[in-house]
């Protein structure tokens, strides 16, 4: 619904386009990261589960960049019709179970251990699939 009636149907076209990112990130925040997915009542709490969703997307997007490039480089050689990208869901999944526990473990051995576990998780070939652009 618009009240831009005296444009070319041309110009919806294009905002639609320009429109689809947005849509697609929302659709992220809503459904992978579960930003929606609150677990109190109070402010306190809502603040809280707000801000672990944001800041759980981010350190999925640092991860995810990350084992992007390892994965190219591991199928440099292969000549496949589509590039290959890791799996956000499941890099959000590994780090949702994983990432309390980095974050609050007291012995730095045990979690640099933790961190290699779940950084060889998400960078290798198993959660990467293939980025079709149509």
């Amino acid at each position: 619904i618009t009240n831009l009636l005296d444009e070319a149907p041309q110009v919806f076209k294009g905002l639609y386009y320009l429109r689809w990112p947005v849509e697609i990130e929302f659709y992220f925040l809503k459904h992978v990261v579960r930003l929606e997915d609150f677990n109190g009542y109070t402010k306190n709490s809502l603040y809280q589960n707000f801000w672990i969703a944001v800041t759980l997307s981010n350190l999925a997007s640092i991860f995810v960049a990350a084992a992007n490039l390892i994965v190219q480089e591991k199928r440099k050689d292969a000549h496949n019709k589509y590039d290959y990208q890791v799996n956000v869901s499941e890099t959000i999944s590994i780090l949702h179970t994983k990432i309390i526990n980095i974050l609050t473990t007291e012995d730095e051995e045990k979690k640099k251990a933790m961190h290699r576990t779940s950084g060889r998780r998400i960078d290798g070939l198993r959660h990467s699939c293939p980025s079709r652009v149509d």
